[in-house]
């Protein structure tokens, strides 16, 4: 629970980069290009971590001007913080996994003071010590979960006994919702008027998070969303009918010689990747949550490309470090993204490419879908230099049957896929653009401190 909370509130912002700036001067940039009463008023807010009040400033400030970038890039973020306090975020938590009621937003229990961020800032662990309290209890009366709920997965799924298919079925309508943050980002980032837009480090509990973002961070912000909301779209398409206690529960821990499906050397994980293997995209149930997942893996592709171009094109260090950036790289990149998002629809070359090989991904979007009936994986024995050993590996014929054949042309091995040949190292370049802001959470939230 711990990990699932705070990368919710980070994984859409930490786009793998990052600067600190001082507060006083970021807010000072901010100001200067945003003279927008309200959009002023909604920094004031943030400030004071009021996020709700900040979100009411900006949707009034839109509903005066639609084309206000400022306050469309603020509604967009502070949606997405307030996310988890949403009705239909609410709905996902009390229908399939297994909370009581909604988060408590009154006290705003992930940002306020007291809350789960002010508690990971100040080093509080999650769980209980001998001497002390942990979050998991200094928070139960806030959380929807009890903490014997939160004390491991097997208890948090314990009484999770619905199908999976009724999850898919909610966060598809989290993932509709979603589609007004990237309308919102997309009139930010097509304004001339917009720079930069400043999130204050104190929203976090930690002035060294100070975000200022420009267009490449919102276009960033924009392809996560967009590719959340495909796979939520593509895998809720496909028959889940077990629960999430059938495949995560307790029962794994426990198996006995007499049991079917015993193996003597089998630990919990094993029995689990058993019961997945399978399972996993035998059936397309709900063949229009396809055609959307289509829809957004196109924009997510398209996206990436989008970022990596308004990068380059500004050049300069927000929370992306683009001035470290190899320029042909991130040209070669975004043509190559830019193939994967025309592929989509039909069949598309894959540049860089040795032999050159094309791309049709339009069968994965289209009905009846694609569809698997061997195994994902299986429990072989290999061997290193220290001798055999048995472990999972994926079954190649799986991966080929439903990834390869049909999709590239010409197809090939699993294991032997064309060469694809970059003038850069992307590895490298992941790590010039990403700046400190990584570094900057962990030390927040995971340094112990």
């Amino acid at each position: 629970m711990k990990q699932t909370l705070v990368t919710y509130g980070f994984c859409l912002f930490a786009l793998a980069g990052g600067c600190a700036m001082e507060a006083s001067d970021a807010a000072s940039e901010f100001n200067a290009n945003n003279q927008q009463p309200k959009s002023d008023a909604a920094q004031s807010k943030l400030f004071a971590r009021d996020i709700q009040g900040a979100r009411v400033l900006y949707t009034d400030a839109l509903a005066a001007d639609p084309n206000n970038p400022s306050a469309a890039a603020g509604k967009a973020v502070t949606d997405l913080l307030l996310l988890p306090y949403s009705s239909s975020f609410t709905a996902v938590i009390t229908n399939s996994l297994g909370a009581s009621r909604a988060l408590n937003a009154t006290r705003d229990v992930i940002y306020g003071d007291g809350g789960l961020l002010y508690l990971l800032v100040r080093g509080v662990p999650f769980a209980d010590g001998d001497s002390f309290q942990g979050i998991a209890s200094l928070l139960e009366a806030d959380l929807p979960w009890t903490s014997r709920q939160m004390t491991s997965a097997t208890d948090f799924v314990a009484e999770l006994d619905k199908p999976v298919n009724d999850l898919w079925s909610g966060l598809e309508v989290v993932a509709d919702d979603l589609a007004d943050v990237e309308r919102n980002l997309d009139v930010a980032i097509g304004s001339d008027a917009f720079t930069t837009y400043f999130l204050p480090g104190e929203v976090f509990h930690d002035q060294n998070l100070n975000l200022v973002m420009g267009k490449s961070e919102l276009a960033a912000i924009r392809t996560v969303v967009s590719g959340v909301r495909a796979a939520v779209y593509f895998v809720g398409a496909y028959d889940f009918d077990w629960s999430l206690a059938d495949a995560f529960g307790a029962q794994w821990d426990n198996v006995a010689p007499e049991d079917p499906g015993y193996q003597a050397d089998w630990l919990y994980e094993d029995y689990v990747i058993d019961f997945m293997s399978p399972r996993l995209f035998r059936a397309v149930v709900q063949p229009k949550r396809l055609e959307k997942a289509g829809t957004s893996l196109a924009q997510t592709a398209h996206g990436i490309a989008q970022t990596l171009r308004l990068g380059e094109q500004n050049a300069k260090d927000t929370v992306l470090s683009w001035s470290q950036a190899d320029a042909d790289l991130v040209t070669e990149l975004a043509t190559l993204a830019d193939s994967v998002g025309d592929a989509v629809s039909g069949t598309t070359p894959v540049p860089y490419t040795t032999p050159q090989t094309s791309m049709n991904l339009s069968s994965f979007f289209t009905a009846p879908g694609r569809v698997v009936d061997g195994p994902w994986f299986e429990y072989a024995t290999l061997e290193d230099e220290f001798g055999p050993y048995q472990s999972w590996q994926l079954v190649d014929a799986t991966a080929e049957a439903f990834l390869v054949n049909g999709v590239m042309d010409p197809e090939f091995d699993y294991n032997s896929p064309p060469d694809l040949e970059l003038t850069g190292d992307a590895a490298q370049l992941t790590t010039d653009v990403s700046g400190d802001f990584t570094g900057d959470v962990e030390s927040a939230y995971f340094s112990g401190r």
